[in-house]
């Protein structure tokens, strides 16, 4: 009996110091773990937010260009003279002259303003076309002026440069009186950008995407290897 007594009492001990080992490695397992996961956090969280500075940093240039020519007296006035000089062709080369002096300095795909008052698209290379609420090529354009922002970034068609996936920078252009006179527009293609990104990615170890959140509407509705939808990032997050 007391052998009994004995094995049993050692049986629960072993059993006891079996469980507590067992409770200590799952505590120091999952607190490494833990650890493991924030650690990881936190290096997702330093890259996007360097990242995201760089990106920042690339479309900066393209900004302030543009901006600069939205405050450009010259373009102003052109504008709020433009309704009655649609015929002269000497008044429209200055126009074509100058969006084409920017184009070439800074190297983008296209350089181009639409006036508020004729809905006139002037590019470098001439009047492209009158647009239209019913084009979905002009869906940008009511939305931007509609969203009432100073300036924004867009991925859009390029319709001056074969449809090639542009990135644009829209900024308002407006009198003294804050009356909208038109839009300036600069064109970067994609390729420009993708390049950077494409550095990043080799230098993180990491997948970098540009999704559009906000869920702009332009005539553009696919996916490239750069910029793509919710939904796509989605299956992206499935798939790993």
């Amino acid at each position: 009996m007391k052998k009994h007594i004995l094995l049993l009492s050692n049986l629960i001990i072993i059993i006891s110091i079996i469980i507590g080992f067992i409770g200590i490695v799952y505590r120091d397992t999952t607190a490494y773990q833990d650890l493991a996961e924030k650690h990881l956090e936190n290096i997702l969280s330093l890259s996007n937010k360097d990242i995201s500075s760089h990106v920042e940093d690339a479309m900066t240039k393209p900004v302030m260009v543009s901006k600069t020519m939205a405050n450009d007296e010259f373009l102003k006035k052109w504008l709020s003279q433009e309704p009655k000089n649609v015929g002269n062709d000497t008044y429209l080369k200055q126009l074509y002259n100058y969006l084409n002096t920017y184009r070439n300095k800074y190297g983008y795909t296209t350089v181009f303003c639409i006036s508020a008052e004729t809905g006139n698209y002037y590019y470098q290379d001439g009047l492209n076309k009158t647009i239209s609420k019913t084009d979905e090529h002009d869906i940008w354009y009511y939305n931007f002026i509609k969203s009432g922002n100073e300036y924004d970034l867009e991925v859009d068609t390029n319709e001056t440069k074969d449809d090639y996936i542009t990135v644009f920078v829209n900024f308002r252009v407006e009198g003294s009186d804050g009356t909208l006179l038109g839009v300036i527009v600069v064109g970067l293609q994609v390729d420009s950008l993708g390049d950077t990104i494409y550095s990043y990615e080799r230098d993180y170890g990491l997948s970098v995407h540009i999704i559009n959140v906000m869920g702009a509407e332009t005539s553009f509705k696919g996916d490239t290897d750069i910029f793509i939808s919710e939904e796509e990032l989605q299956k992206t997050c499935w798939d790993y």
